[in-house]
């Protein structure tokens, strides 16, 4: 679902465990969604945080920065359950999109 917020099934990086969904709920239908990965506030140069393009978000007691310039399609069948719903920040992570697409 849009906006919502997935454990990665097999995490690469121990500092990116998540990744958010940023794709449409009308297209669920498709094996794939487009997700951008979450990483730990702590693991990132703070001089390297473009602020609409990567938002800082607090999920679950911790920060994590959206890098929006690395989303990617992604397979649902890769994606753990959803963890947390970001929906409330629906205007920032739409502008964080609309920045890196123009």
């Amino acid at each position: 679902m849009r906006h919502h917020v997935y454990a990665l099934k097999q995490a690469k990086h121990p500092q990116r465990p998540y990744v958010l969904d940023l794709q449409s709920n009308l297209l669920v239908d498709l094996g794939t969604r487009l997700v951008a990965p979450l990483q730990r506030r702590e693991s990132v140069d703070p001089a390297e945080i473009i602020d609409e393009l990567m938002p800082v978000l607090n999920i679950g007691g911790e920060d994590f920065v959206l890098f929006t310039q690395e989303a990617a399609a992604y397979p649902v069948k890769g994606l753990g359950h959803a963890i947390a719903d970001l929906s409330a920040h629906s205007s920032r992570l739409t502008g964080a999109l609309d920045r890196l697409t123009g």
